[in-house]
């Protein structure tokens, strides 16, 4: 009953509900404040309540919303919420099954794609969707909301741990079925959520997340048999983010060019199981991968490809290679991170991430990028660095090096008369999430050296 008149104050304006982070007996913990303000809000809606006819029929009134979201919990249905401060995160598995997502380009209603996870160790990937009319496969910018939904589902999780890091064990585990709210996971990537349009594209998001499946081949990975399949002896395997999905719909206000208001349902409330990679990663120590936050807004698709290549590849800590480890001419370099998708989008899609970053060092200037030159048409000419989500790219158009790398790759007879840039990849040692001393290696050093000391 008290939660309930709490929430009801919220939503009249008259309390303030906001997570935040206080010391607690010497470690950090994440406490609800409720902040009372004034209660103009109260008496308002007080009148307004008397002097307002009877909700539409069926209509649930603010009170029903309260029980029906207290109720889904009492099922032990986990709730999912977020108020745009989630932290997000990423999984090893649908990080490299998203290599054959759609980007905006891409019209395919079936993609196949050959991903090497290693050298001689790939699998094949097969990417369909459901027959359902306006169906389609998902969009690597469809990342926002798994990123988003990912870490609400962690911090339902952190919320019941006594202490995650140290304590392997949780104190009471979360349930499988989660439920959140449309209006809060808008919100989370970014978008007002009162605009209905938001809403629906916030939905269509989902919904391709949903019927999107990804059939893996594993016969030549043993990578993924191993981490991804319920034992190394099988070799076929089907994925969907989303395994289970129901929803229950609510009414909203539609305000018309003339003023008038119609009330209308939408489809608000969503009951979710996730794929058990995710919520086994969400829930256990070490098997999620922090990202920075700007990856719940962003809008282009190979932003996101690139940010679940490169963690995995270049790699969050130093492995001691040096800068030059990662380097590859464009056209390999598309083979490895996105060879679902032709080239030439490729190859225009990265110039425009590119360009985009590059102008973003007038704002937010990075120690080792190097601004890059166009050409009178206004051209990128590829000659410079970008930093983007913790990694320095760099791109130079260099004859002799990218000949040199063919034949290491022995493609140099599979060359046509176009050499492409050169592209060299490294981390930002500086980063806050994959820099040496960010949380998650601090973190490490920590163990480490708790593991070094002596025993008494």
């Amino acid at each position: 009953m008290i939660s309930r008149r709490v929430q009801e104050l919220e939503s009249v304006g008259s309390m303030r509900i906001y997570p935040e982070y206080r010391e607690i007996a010497g470690k950090r913990r994440k406490c609800t404040v409720h902040q009372l303000n004034n209660l103009s809000g109260v008496l308002a809606h007080l009148q307004a309540a008397a002097n307002k006819s009877p909700s539409p029929q069926g209509r649930p009134k603010l009170n029903d919303l309260v029980v029906y979201s207290e109720f889904l919990e009492g099922k032990g249905i986990t709730r999912l919420e977020g108020e745009g401060d989630v932290v997000p995160y990423t999984e090893g598995a649908f990080g490299i099954l998203e290599a054959a997502a759609r980007s905006r380009a891409d019209k395919e209603k079936l993609i196949n794609c050959r991903y090497f996870i290693k050298k001689n160790d790939y699998v094949d990937i097969t990417t369909a969707t459901s027959t359902k009319e306006g169906a389609g496969i998902m969009y690597s910018s469809d990342q926002r909301v798994i990123q988003a939904l990912n870490g609400m589902l962690k911090q339902a999780n952190d919320d019941k741990q006594s202490d995650l890091f140290n304590d392997p064990a949780p104190a009471k585990m979360i349930n499988e079925y989660c439920f959140f709210d449309i209006y809060e996971l808008t919100r989370e990537i970014g978008l007002v959520s009162n605009v209905k349009e938001n809403r629906d594209n916030v939905l269509r998001m989902v919904e391709r997340l949903k019927d999107t499946q990804f059939s893996v081949d594993a016969t030549q990975s043993e990578y993924w048999r191993q981490r991804y399949m319920p034992d190394s002896r099988f070799t076929k395997g089907d994925y969907s983010y989303i395994t289970e999905f129901y929803s229950a719909e609510d009414w909203y206000e539609r305000v018309d060019e003339d003023g008038q208001t119609t009330q209308l349902m939408e489809e608000r409330y969503f009951v979710v199981k996730f794929h058990p990679l995710i919520f086994n990663a969400m829930t256990s120590p070490q098997l999620a991968f922090i990202s920075h936050d700007s990856l719940k807004r962003e809008r282009l698709d190979l932003v996101h490809r690139l940010n679940n290549w490169v963690k995995p590849t270049v790699g969050v800590r130093d492995k001691g290679y040096g800068r030059d480890h990662h380097r590859y001419t464009l056209d390999i370099f598309h083979q490895r991170v996105r060879p679902s998708s032709r080239l030439d989008n490729f190859e225009r899609q990265f110039y425009n991430v590119a360009r985009r970053q590059d102008e973003m060092e007038d704002q937010e200037p990075h120690a080792e990028s190097v601004r890059f030159q166009y050409d009178e048409k206004g051209k990128l000419i590829p000659n410079g660095v970008f930093w983007l989500n913790g990694y320095y790219y760099q791109l130079e158009l260099n004859k002799e090096l990218a000949e040199e790398i063919y034949r290491k790759t022995r493609t140099l007879k599979k060359r046509r008369l176009k050499t492409y840039p050169v592209i060299t990849i490294w981390r930002d040692r500086h980063d806050e999430i994959v820099g040496d001393n960010s949380a998650h290696n601090l973190a490490l050093r920590r163990q480490m050296q708790a593991l070094l000391e002596p025993e008494e």
